[in-house]
């Protein structure tokens, strides 16, 4: 009897496993089909990012942990210049496959949209840690490098350039010189001081005259 249920078990246990594989099959070839349905929109000739970007969703719908449909997804948003959005996609492709070259590569080109060449930078030489041999991604650092000293040097203007230069009023050329001024104010009394005393000697005769009647 043991041996009749065991045997009953494993016809039971295959029978299972021809039961789920098509549905497996169909549930991969489902995730596949709008990952190159949304290829094909996005690499045409009159690219579809758009609707590239619909079909990517649905494979991401199917499998949330798909890196492949994650990256995709960020180059559709990258085609529609939605460059934060993209870098989510690629952040999430890369948490699933730490070593997606591709994600990682594209994720720096969305960064140098955004004028963020430091954090691009690192992610170009992520790809070269994957991939030392990839020449895109060593231009594409010397070019983020770059691009970095440029914006350094850019806003790193001169406090001289910065602040404008005013003339000094005017009021303080005449504090320049103050003994002048001085001098000149002292000196004032002193051109009055002979004319005063003729005229107080003149007043002083004309007075005595008239009180001495001998002097009529």
């Amino acid at each position: 009897m043991t041996i009749i249920r065991n045997i009953a078990l494993f016809v039971v246990i295959i029978l299972i496993i021809l039961l789920i594989s098509p549905l497996v099959t169909a549930y991969d070839n489902s995730e596949r089909q709008y990952i190159d349905e949304g290829l094909s929109s996005l690499k045409a000739v009159d690219a579809n990012a758009t609707a590239a970007l619909e079909s990517f969703d649905k494979a991401i719908a199917i499998n949330p942990d798909s890196a492949t449909a994650w990256s995709y997804r960020g180059s559709a948003l990258l085609s529609l210049d939605r460059y934060s959005e993209a870098i989510d996609s690629y952040d999430k492709a890369i948490a699933i496959n730490p070593n997606y070259a591709a994600a990682w590569y594209n994720r720096g080109n969305a960064l140098m949209e955004l004028g963020r060449y430091a954090e691009a930078a690192l992610s170009f030489t992520k790809v070269l840690t994957i991939d030392p041999g990839d020449g895109m991604a060593k231009k594409s650092l010397e070019n983020a490098l770059q691009k970095q000293i440029q914006a350094q040097q850019t806003s790193a203007t001169p406090i001289q350039q910065q602040i404008p230069i005013t003339p000094f009023p005017q009021q303080t050329l005449t504090t320049q010189f103050p003994q002048q001024t001085q001098q000149q104010t002292k000196a004032t009394p002193l051109l009055f001081a002979p004319t005063g005393a003729i005229v107080l000697m003149i007043g002083i005769a004309v007075v005595s005259r008239r009180q001495d009647p001998t002097l009529k």
